[in-house]
């Protein structure tokens, strides 16, 4: 059997390289070929492109960056009718998977799709691209699947993978200790409270977005001193391209202000959520893992001013993080586009560290939507599923 499977970010390099992992051993003899990262490519899978060279952020960037797109989709295309490929495994990364979808299933690959486009938040103009050419919808939450049955969209809940991820890094607490202590070049101080900087793992985000989480450290390390609270902050990453860039920005920021102690980690994002009293970050993946690590955060985006004002005439939701989409409601502060400043998140910073009942309404409030994201079993539901689709189980 012969797979094209294709995603385009970090968070679904990890997808990706745990399902064809899976498949593998339902599947022995199987042959996976298409884009990702280490992951995929650890798995087994022959890389044609690497996300590096893929990702970006906004529809600003994507119209920039159409000329490679089309390319990358003219060369899948080719690869996929040179390589006689069965099926299409598209992981998230909508804005070129559903156009990619069009053209494989003209070419008769039934193709399935894993992490539903979020048509809950862009609108339902999705569902009739997602209907006729996608032939099985592997969603995380039980509602989606509502929506997709309504349009006879063949669908599986698989429950969120993050839940299966923070299980797994749960029970290697002592690898987890060991791996963040190699990551660090100095070690962490005992008494210090700590936070997490995280300003995405793509080039263009981090411009924008890290120089003002650097000056938040310094507003919030000047505030916290006066209570005589010591403040550290970590900052991870897991792209090695963009490596040079952050630690330029953190270099600058110490000789700006030399009380500053940031910690720079690579590959260690969970182990740094997991060691911190508070998470700063942007609507990512994180999110999840943040809340799932039951850490107080404060979510923010900052994106090219042409980029948001056609999104914001798309979204059809109220909040930009996923844990507060689910609640209906705002449960951690939010600061988009203009409200992206160094005071509001640093205010909100302040209140959770120094408000011990702030922090308990919040961790408090958290817990019910938590209980709706899965049992840890996704990976294996979805290999599973995948297995059953191709024998016509289901």
């Amino acid at each position: 059997m012969k797979f094209l499977i294709i995603a385009g970010e970090h968070s679904g390099d990890i997808l990706g390289g745990a399902l064809v992992t899976e498949l593998k051993k339902k599947m022995p003899g199987s042959r996976f070929v298409g884009t990702g990262g280490e992951n995929m490519r650890t798995a087994g899978v022959d890389i044609i492109m690497d996300i590096e060279q893929m990702n970006v952020v906004g529809l600003w960037e994507i119209i920039k960056n159409s000329l490679k797109g089309l390319k990358l989709k003219r060369d899948l295309l080719t690869t996929a009718k040179n390589e006689s490929i069965n099926y299409a495994i598209l992981i998230d990364y909508p804005g070129f998977n559903l156009m990619l979808s069009k053209q494989l299933k003209k070419m008769g690959i039934k193709i399935i799709y894993y992490v539903s486009p979020g048509i809950w938040i862009w609108g339902f103009k999705r569902i009739q691209i997602i209907k006729k050419n996608i032939e099985l919808m592997l969603a995380f939450f039980p509602f989606e699947k509502e929506i997709y049955d309504k349009y006879k969209v063949k669908t599986v809940v698989t429950g969120h993978p993050y839940v299966e991820r923070i299980n797994k890094y749960i029970h290697q607490d002592k690898k987890v200790s060991t791996k963040l202590k190699s990551a660090l070049r100095i070690p962490l101080d005992p008494c210090s409270k700590k936070i997490c900087l995280m300003p995405g793992s793509r080039l263009y985000p981090i411009k924008l977005q890290l120089p003002i989480l650097l000056n938040v450290a310094s507003m919030v390390n000047n505030e916290m001193s006066k209570y005589s609270q010591p403040i550290e902050f970590l900052i991870p990453n897991v792209n090695k391209e963009v490596e040079g860039f952050i630690l330029s920005l953190i270099s600058s920021a110490q000789q700006k202000d030399s009380s500053l102690r940031i910690h720079y980690a690579f590959d260690s994002p969970l182990e740094c959520i997991e060691v911190s009293d508070l998470v700063l970050l942007g609507t990512g993946s994180c999110v999840i893992e943040t809340a799932l690590l039951e850490k107080p955060m404060v979510n923010f985006i900052k994106i090219n001013p042409i980029s948001y004002f056609i999104i914001k005439r798309m979204i059809k939701v109220k909040f930009i993080s996923l844990v507060n989409i689910l609640a209906e409601k705002m449960i951690y502060k939010e600061f988009v586009q203009e409200e992206c400043t160094v005071k509001n998140i640093s205010d909100e910073s302040i209140r959770i560290l120094t408000d011990k009942d702030y922090r308990l309404k919040l961790n408090k409030t958290i817990s019910p939507i938590l209980a709706h994201l899965g049992n840890g079993e996704t990976t294996n539901i979805a290999a599973r599923a995948i297995q059953d689709y191709i024998k016509g189980h289901l």
